[in-house]
């Protein structure tokens, strides 16, 4: 028997990177996994392959819209029954200086990075709280806890998702809903590698254990708080960086 088996959950942003890692390691453990994202050819492909070891669907989904959020949630319930897990997964921002940042660029980012969690938290809690429960997990950042250029919409949007969580977990305590988010380091995933030049040798010298993060290790926390382990955890930011955290000084080998 799987940590999660039988649970029926949605991961945002499950084409890819940290997200296909946490769907992947769902259906390993059992689950039904709703991959909502608005890549539609690689969704579609992960479905397909992660049904070889469980069930995974896809469903194309805009998570700054709220309609689509709606439309994926509901499909969701009225085909499974129900809704144990939400994974607020999706996210991105400007790699920009602090100055060349627009106005256009900020508001994009905290749609995509803060305001799709809102609308994931707020559309799944109705639905957890008829089940008797549930968990809502959403991926953070180490730049929400610290602040990291040339990431500076981002690191705002996802210091509100770390915050956003605590106060949310408060309200859905009494009815068992645990509302948590993890906080990744420097993790070495497609989109990193094609942005920065050698990125597994860069990010494992920033932080205690020399290697880069990969996505399978922000899974691993995932499925612990996807599972009934976690049972009396919530409110909680999970630091998974490699403790780079605990380094006096991170270096900045994305400053530009």
């Amino acid at each position: 028997m799987g940590r999660v088996d039988g649970k029926i959950a949605i991961v945002t942003g499950a084409a890819s990177g940290i997200g296909r890692a946490i769907a992947r390691r769902f259906t390993d453990e059992g689950a039904t996994v709703v991959i909502a994202d608005i890549n539609e050819s690689a969704g579609a492909q992960a479905a397909a392959e992660f049904s070889r070891s469980g069930r995974a669907v896809f469903c194309r989904t805009d998570v700054t819209s709220e309609s689509d959020f709606a439309n994926v949630v509901g499909k969701t319930v009225k085909d499974y029954g129900r809704l144990d897990v939400l994974v607020n997964n999706a996210g991105g921002g400007p790699w920009s200086s602090f100055e060349r940042t627009t106005v256009a660029e900020w508001d994009k980012t905290f749609a995509l990075s803060l305001r799709s969690v809102f609308i994931g938290m707020k559309l799944a809690i109705p639905h957890m709280r008829k089940a008797g429960g549930g968990s809502i997990i959403s991926i953070a950042s180490n730049a929400g806890i610290r602040g990291m250029p040339p990431l500076h919409a981002y690191s705002a949007a996802k210091a509100g998702v770390i915050n956003l969580t605590a106060s949310v977990a408060r309200l859905a305590g009494k009815d068992f809903i645990r509302v948590n988010c993890i906080s990744p380091g420097l993790i070495a995933t497609p989109a990193s590698r094609s942005t920065i030049p050698n990125a597994e040798q860069a990010f494992a010298h920033a932080q205690a254990i020399p290697k880069a993060g990969a996505p399978e290790d922000i899974a691993a926390m995932a499925l612990f708080l996807a599972s009934d382990e976690s049972r009396w955890v919530t409110g909680a930011t999970m630091v998974v960086d490699g403790g780079q955290n605990t380094a006096e000084e991170v270096p900045m080998i994305l400053d530009r």
